[in-house]
């Protein structure tokens, strides 16, 4: 497992994103928090790149009550992953709750994104 700190130049602050390994890293991490969102992205792909600090935004305000998992769809180790959640278009977004997907989105859609964090954020059931 790998812990990134991504520096964000807007805001002066540093982010905690939960990169795996592979699958089976994937599959712990997820189960064994409650909040997770998942960021299927590519490195080449300029909406993933456009929603990317909105996310981070998100991600700080929560303060570690809702974990970021980002998944690279190009990664060999997470194949299976990618594959299991039917990943077929970048970004894609799949908020899980108790290890459970809860919601999902597909795209660089701001507004979507901000509404279903809240949802999951505020979640006690």
């Amino acid at each position: 497992c790998i812990y990134l700190s991504l520096y964000q130049q807007q805001t002066n602050t540093f982010i905690m994103v939960y990169t795996p390994d592979d699958s089976e890293d994937f599959d712990e991490y997820v189960s064994s928090n409650t909040r997770v969102v998942v960021d299927f992205f590519a490195e080449w792909c300029g909406p993933c790149k456009k929603i990317a600090p909105k996310l981070h935004e998100l991600e700080e305000k929560a303060d570690g009550a809702v974990k970021v998992v980002k998944v690279d769809v190009d990664d060999e180790d997470l194949e299976a992953t990618v594959q299991k959640y039917k990943v077929r278009a970048m970004p894609t977004f799949k908020f899980f709750y108790k290890g459970k997907v809860v919601k999902e989105i597909t795209g660089a859609d701001e507004t979507a994104l901000v509404a279903a964090w809240e949802e999951l954020a505020n979640r006690s059931d």
